[in-house]
């Protein structure tokens, strides 16, 4: 009810600062990772280099990278959903669903860490089809390895990073205006997914078509 609405936006921002202070931590801990960085922002043909040699790639860094997307994309999923059930929205979305289902939902989104978690592992498994998607466009004549599979779906989806700050910022407001800006994120959301997937090919376009070793 409304009374628990504010602890439970208040954890939804805690963990938010978590999963911006564990990204940091992986990259400061990453040498590899960290040099990756500039290089996909400012040098776009060393970056795609470093990924078709997998120079910089390490497996458990990257699928570490890869469970923080699928968590920042679960805290800000769980966010929207938080605030249209604070309006009349959610309530519409499922008018046709079973009272039983309807109910489930309601107690799942009073679970800010329950629902996140939830998104989290749905999201998981829409990289997991992305990251097959692309090792099955890259072909046998130029196999990827997970790591850089992995890469050329992750990192075109870095603007998740500022839709995670602006989920902390919408459980911060009031029931009444995060409806509002819960609806541009969502927009925001598939604008990052849509362009994320561009993005993806033509680096593989790079990656995959430029003789190896």
């Amino acid at each position: 009810g409304p009374p628990e609405a504010a602890p439970r936006s208040g954890l939804l921002v805690l963990i938010g600062w978590a999963l911006v202070l564990g990204l940091g931590a992986l990259i400061t801990v990453s040498p590899r990772l960290s040099g990756l960085v500039p290089q996909y922002f400012g040098r776009r043909d060393l970056y795609r280099e470093a990924v078709q040699k997998g120079y910089g790639l390490s497996t458990g860094t990257t699928a570490g990278l890869a469970a923080l997307l699928a968590l920042v994309v679960g805290l800000v999923g769980a966010t929207v959903l938080r605030a249209f059930a604070a309006t009349d929205a959610l309530a519409v979305a499922t008018a046709s669903w079973e009272p039983d289902a309807q109910s489930r939902m309601v107690r799942l989104v009073g679970s800010p860490a329950v629902l996140g978690g939830l998104l989290a592992v749905l999201y998981s498994s829409w990289l997991l089809l992305n990251v097959t998607w692309v090792g099955i466009l890259a072909g046998r004549r130029h196999r990827l390895r997970p790591a850089q599979a992995v890469s050329l779906v992750v990192w075109p989806r870095w603007p998740w990073l500022l839709l995670l700050i602006g989920a902390m910022l919408v459980a911060s407001l009031s029931p009444g205006t995060a409806g509002g800006w819960a609806a541009v994120l969502l927009v925001a959301a598939l604008v990052v997914e849509t362009l994320a997937a561009w993005r993806a090919l033509v680096d593989l376009t790079y990656v995959g078509y430029v003789p190896q070793g």
